[in-house]
């Protein structure tokens, strides 16, 4: 499938994967690298601007993230009808529930369920319906 909302969701998910790699870069490997650095007594000014920093880059990250999703979810929907509704429903109500949730317990492994969810509620719809034995 064409046209400007598959390559909408396509630009979409590069913005997702270059945010929320940098996200993952300064939050996990730049603390991670300052903790080692100072064990014993981190510089937790310099950790805490880190994470400042990670979440613009979480929030612009997600945010393309929701792109992607609705313009994946749009394209279903047109495609297979109403049976990509429910995996739409999940997976973009998940992926808003993304922007405060993280990945952490609770609400993030809960959010993650959501998005696998969205994702395989989706995959299953827009298979085709299997030949007849």
């Amino acid at each position: 499938m064409g046209g400007f909302v598959a390559w909408t969701g396509r630009i979409a998910v590069f913005g997702y994967i270059t945010f929320y790699t940098a996200l993952d870069v300064l939050a996990g490997i730049g603390t991670g690298e300052l903790l080692m650095r100072f064990p014993g007594s981190p510089p937790t000014e310099q950790i805490d601007a880190l994470y400042a920093v990670g979440r613009n880059l979480k929030f612009i990250g997600v945010g393309w993230f929701l792109l992607a999703v609705l313009a994946t979810s749009s394209l279903l929907i047109r495609r297979v009808g109403r049976g990509a509704i429910p995996g739409a429903v999940v997976l973009v109500t998940s992926t808003i529930v993304f922007f405060d949730s993280h990945i952490y317990w609770p609400e993030g492994v809960f959010t993650m369920i959501g998005l696998a969810l969205g994702f395989g509620l989706l995959a299953a719809a827009s298979r085709p319906d299997p030949v007849p034995a």
